[in-house]
């Protein structure tokens, strides 16, 4: 079973731009594989490819062709709107390879926040309208959680740590460099 790698995706752009890709992103369950999915969508093959036609084209990689094997997602976007958001589990890694190739498709900025806490991976992408990286911080999945929701990140520190003894400022902030004083504090007022 693969690890579950958590995706927030964002586009900005022309409202007609993201109509259109809302519409085939809506079509994900007609594909059997996510390289079909990810041709559609860029408008390289259409629904149908054989898992033989997809080894041709792509013969080095033909199933992470798009950075993961299946992406399940949701759509939130409002005809008319410049934002689209796509959030959603994807195996093992994100689809950043897709969403750059979208941004180059469809002249869209975008971004990409990932999360894999089993590997503890997370990272924050963003692409301009060509495609191209314009920000890649990577992380561990802890430093993201710590990043995004310090209350959620201090809670799981809490029970992850609630009974172990010899617990000092000094070791705490040798396991977690990132943290601000501030929040090792008041992790250890949370643990006594």
């Amino acid at each position: 079973m693969a690890n579950n790698c958590f995706n927030y995706v964002h586009f900005s752009g022309e409202p007609k731009m993201l109509s259109e890709l809302a519409e085939k992103l809506k079509k994900y369950d007609l594909v059997n594989y996510f390289t079909e999915f990810g041709d559609m969508v860029l408008g390289i093959d259409s629904i149908g490819q054989t898992l033989e036609s997809i080894k041709k084209r792509y013969p080095r990689d033909p199933i992470y062709m798009y950075g993961t094997k299946w992406w399940d997602f949701e759509v939130q976007y409002n005809t008319g709107d410049s934002d689209l958001y796509v959030n959603g589990d994807s195996a093992w890694s994100p689809p950043t390879p897709l969403i750059s190739l979208i941004c180059k498709s469809y002249r869209l900025e975008g971004s990409i926040e990932y999360e894999e806490g089993g590997m503890d991976f997370a990272g924050i992408i963003s692409f301009d309208k060509n495609g191209d990286e314009t920000k890649n911080e990577q992380m561990s999945a802890l430093e993201y959680r710590y990043i995004e929701d310090i209350d959620s990140w201090l809670d799981d520190r809490r029970m992850m740590l609630d009974g172990e003894e010899d617990i000092t400022f000094e070791g705490l902030k040798e396991d977690y460099p990132y943290a601000e004083d501030e929040y090792i504090e008041e992790l250890i007022k949370r643990l006594k």
